[in-house]
């Protein structure tokens, strides 16, 4: 396989996400400008060895378990999830709603642990979600603190709207970015799917660069200012401990 052919088949599999994951052929290879032919055989050879599958009559692919395979290899790997989660956990009891770490991962964040509140309604995620940066609290805090190179490429790419209230417009966003930088946290409502609101805090690596974002999220009809408050004293609690644990796996 040549690096150019290796290139290819990442490029393909990038795009099996959460809002797109089953592809046809054809129309892999539309929304890729890579040759029909070339993208038939990569897919052909990665089904050979698991990493997709096609499924029903659509014959449509989609990702394989070699990946879950990978993922829980992964976890295994870091025992990140055995020292984290009962923070985690201890944060969506105190609070009422769900509890989240994300990680930052290209242009894009990925939820890496999730402890669901307890509660009937509530914000429910799976980890392992990959979800964009510019809608909602999870992603915009990370957002805030990028190097500018790797913003102006997330604006370049385009900003999708998501709900009426998501920010489509780069200088808007640049300013919503900037207050979120002055305030130190981030709070949304609306902006990444109807109904729920975010509130998270950035997570900094050992240089200071900006590694994820923690906090919680759930229905905003409980939202309240003084809630929020709350809500905020108590991630702000937890914060000092989860970002030590992840400086010691990242």
């Amino acid at each position: 396989m040549t690096l150019k052919t290796l290139d290819n088949a990442l490029t393909l599999l990038r795009h099996f996400t959460a809002e797109n994951p089953t592809w046809g052929v054809r129309e892999l290879a539309k929304e890729t400008g890579i040759n029909h032919s070339v993208v038939q055989r990569i897919l052909a050879t990665c089904a050979q060895h698991g990493f997709v599958t096609q499924r029903g009559k659509s014959r449509k692919y989609a990702l394989g378990m070699a990946f879950l395979e990978f993922a829980q290899s992964l976890r295994e790997g870091l025992h990140l999830s055995d020292l984290i989660l009962p923070i985690m956990r201890r944060l969506a009891a105190n609070t009422g709603e769900t509890a989240f770490l994300a990680v930052l991962d290209g242009k894009e964040a990925v939820y890496l642990e999730i402890a669901e509140s307890d509660q009937n309604i509530k914000y429910s995620v799976a980890a392992g979600t990959r979800f964009a940066l510019h809608a909602g609290s999870s992603g915009k805090v990370i957002a805030a603190y990028l190097p500018e190179t790797q913003l102006d490429a997330i604006l370049e790419h385009g900003l999708k709207r998501y709900t009426s209230s998501t920010i489509t417009e780069p200088a808007a966003l640049r300013a919503d970015l900037a207050a979120i930088r002055e305030q130190g946290w981030s709070y949304s409502a609306n902006e990444f799917a109807d109904g729920v609101f975010g509130l998270a805090l950035p997570v900094f690596d050992e240089t200071d660069g900006i590694l994820a974002s923690f906090g919680v999220s759930g229905p905003d009809f409980r939202m309240t200012d003084d809630k929020r408050r709350e809500m905020l004293a108590a991630v702000r609690q937890e914060l000092a401990e989860v970002q030590s644990l992840m400086r010691r796996f990242y």
